[in-house]
């Protein structure tokens, strides 16, 4: 099983986001957001072998880039922005944010609280 963690800190909190959305958002986006945060994190990703994941992983397109680490990001609102790194064996999927409404645009999204998150965590 692959480890789960959700992005922490001065530059904001994953977990918080989630909050904020369902309270934000219709009940089709909590509907959305549910299945993001229960099936797709916790069942889909979280229950591969770390190969599997990777391999998984290769297939998607990479929403953006920090250095040599991919981020991901799900392709519909709401939405989740996500990448793994390595921890001697343990491979750690790393969950940097949701949103259910972009700040401007995607872009400024990644500028203004995906990538901040990302830096700090590093």
């Amino acid at each position: 099983m692959i480890g789960v963690e959700y992005a922490s800190g001065n530059a904001g909190y994953a977990l918080e986001d989630f909050n904020a959305c369902t309270e934000q958002g219709s009940a089709a986006d909590q509907a959305k957001l549910d299945n993001l945060f229960f099936n797709h994190i916790n069942e889909r990703l979280r229950r591969k072998t770390p190969a599997k994941l990777e391999a998984f992983l290769r297939g998607l397109r990479v929403w953006q880039e920090h250095g040599n680490i991919p981020v991901y990001k799900t392709s519909d609102l709401p939405c989740c922005a996500y990448t793994t790194l390595q921890y001697g064996d343990e491979l750690v999927l790393l969950i940097l944010g949701f949103c259910v409404t972009y700040p401007g645009s995607a872009g400024d999204w990644w500028e203004q609280v995906i990538q901040p998150r990302l830096v700090e965590y590093l």
